[in-house]
């Protein structure tokens, strides 16, 4: 018989994404289980110079995107290998993102950055105004051919690798604390 408290914990370490129907959800629960090991801004080595492929739940979207920040601030996008310049740059403080592309400034806030994602947040109510929330960007070697969904899965990897190490952490330290206990009595 299983010890339900173990049971519990073992759940919390082995989550199953939820069948969520829009990205922006999806992200949202993600990132709260993962943001806490981002990256920030000012480690640019994180994101300069790799091919970012943009990630959307929209059917209706079909084209390959890739984002690319240069150093010096070049911002490159590639539509299905029509390259469009533009210029990128941060602000420290606030680790905070400015985009100029297509005569368009946006800002984003960092949502999450690692070596395989780069999740940003756009500025403003985009929720409201029916627009997408996330900039959602995985490293094109990773993620190439992925629907969102299995995207989605691999960032939530990200926790489950954490917690599981977490977990053999904890058990290491029980273990040395039995191990002390019998040697002291």
């Amino acid at each position: 018989m299983q010890n339900p408290p173990l049971k519990n914990v073992h759940r919390e370490f082995d989550l199953d994404l939820p069948d969520f129907i829009h990205m922006d959800e999806c992200v949202t629960f993600v990132l709260g289980k993962i943001e806490h090991l981002s990256r920030q801004l000012h480690e640019q080595d994180y994101f300069i110079g790799k091919r970012w492929l943009e990630v959307r739940d929209d059917n209706e979207f079909q084209e390959m995107v890739l984002h690319i920040f240069n150093e010096g601030g070049e911002y490159l996008v590639s539509i299905d290998g029509d390259i469009h310049k533009g210029n990128w740059r941060f602000l420290k403080e606030s680790n905070t993102l400015i985009t100029e592309y297509l005569g368009k400034n946006e800002l984003y806030d960092l949502a999450f950055l690692n070596e395989d994602f780069f999740v940003l947040l756009k500025h403003g109510n985009q929720t409201y105004k029916g627009q997408r929330r996330y900039l959602v960007l995985g490293n094109e070697e990773q993620i190439k051919n992925l629907n969102w969904r299995s995207v989605m899965d691999k960032m939530l990897n990200i926790y489950r690798s954490n917690s599981q190490m977490l977990l053999f952490i904890l058990i290491g330290i029980v273990i040395i604390a039995i191990i002390a206990f019998f040697n002291f009595f």
